[in-house]
């Protein structure tokens, strides 16, 4: 029975959101329950979106990456969101979000750039080393209609100059976004 729960649970629908929630409400109790199904399915059914982990050796994560950086890479799992929120929400505290440029350093499928959209940063960079996560990502930021720039190569290749001038602001989000090697 655990096992078909557990199955059930693991589903990307309502029924999927439901069991998760009964299965993380049964060890942890009901709010903590409903964060996690929020952050798990919850948020990707409400918005039509796709954000959830994918494993580095996954062929969808793969495919197409010839980057050395490769051997870096970890698996891709976004933040939770009322995490992304709160970091968002303390350095608005002390920078000017209208002339701050986010850069999502691993930005996988984009729920990081999906979120930041309601905080009227100036600019929104993604840099994925994935060549189709960066496709999903690009997808899902279509369907919230977010104005963004994704830079598909590793971090240590990027032309920050082309991006980023003396007078900008800068916020580098980077949750997980490579081993600890690079």
């Amino acid at each position: 029975m655990r096992i078909f729960i557990r199955r059930l649970s693991e589903k990307k629908n309502i029924i999927g959101f439901l069991f998760l929630w009964v299965r993380i409400c049964r060890k942890n109790g009901p709010f903590e329950a409903t964060q996690y199904a929020w952050d798990k399915h919850g948020y990707d059914l409400w918005h039509g979106v796709d954000t959830s982990q994918i494993l580095v050796e996954s062929n969808i994560w793969s495919e197409g990456v010839t980057n050395v950086d490769k051997q870096y890479a970890v698996d891709s799992a976004s933040d939770k969101i009322h995490r992304i929120k709160c970091a968002i929400k303390y350095v608005a505290k002390h920078l000017n979000l209208k002339k701050t440029k986010l850069f999502d350093l691993g930005c996988g499928k984009g729920k990081v750039l999906l979120l930041a959209k309601n905080y009227n940063f100036k600019n929104l960079y993604g840099i994925e080393l994935s060549i189709n996560l960066a496709k999903i990502c690009a997808a899902n930021l279509k369907v919230k209609k977010v104005k963004h720039t994704l830079i598909v190569d590793s971090m240590r290749n990027v032309k920050w100059n082309n991006y980023i001038s003396d007078e900008d602001q800068i916020l580098l989000y980077a949750y997980n976004p490579t081993s600890r090697k690079i």
